[in-house]
């Protein structure tokens, strides 16, 4: 399996003063992807979030691709009864098949890393309007715990209409209850 990966290439001045990055493509193979979600978040010193939240990605004919994230999708869990981001939590994305609703095909599934953050489950190639979802195995997240809960997992159901735009899913969740909202 192959596995495509930013790379900076150069970084500028914009117009505003804030920096602007250029970044390539560069394909790995499985034994040298690292799969981890990437730290989205401000300050961030993972070296495949850079400085600026937008990004200057190469499409293949020198015309540069403006892109916010390293990849379109991305979600991030708050356990809001200890305050805390929920690490470990089992997430998996789906994309609704032809058939309608009882058609979800996976598309990939990680675990949320020690800020409650997954990235990376599909590259922007892949990435298609439609309606998706993403499950979160909260029952398994709490057991781990002994922490009883009310809901076994939770499922948001999403529709992607421009597929050029990064999608962020947030869950704030406690063992009686859970909301989302459209992140940013």
């Amino acid at each position: 399996r192959r596995e495509d990966k930013f790379v900076h290439l150069e970084g500028s001045r914009g117009y505003d003063g804030g920096r602007l990055d250029r970044y390539s493509l560069e394909s790995k193979e499985d034994d040298e992807v690292d799969n981890s979600p990437i730290n989205l978040s401000k300050g961030s010193t993972d070296p495949r979030q850079g400085e600026s939240g937008e990004r200057m990605l190469s499409s293949g004919n020198d015309e540069p691709v403006r892109r916010s994230h390293p990849d379109p999708l991305s979600t991030h869990i708050l356990d809001t009864s200890r305050g805390l981001p929920a690490s470990g939590v089992e997430v998996a994305l789906y994309r609704m098949g032809a058939g309608g609703p009882g058609s979800w095909m996976k598309v990939n599934s990680m675990m949320t890393n020690s800020d409650g953050r997954a990235s990376g489950f599909v590259s922007w190639e892949n990435f298609h309007p439609g309606t998706y979802k993403i499950f979160f195995n909260t029952g398994s997240y709490f057991a781990k715990s002994n922490t009883t809960s009310f809901y076994p997992f939770a499922e948001v159901v999403f529709e992607i209409r421009d597929p050029t735009a990064h999608y962020h899913i947030p869950l704030l969740l406690s063992p009686y209850s859970y909301s989302t909202y459209r992140g940013s």
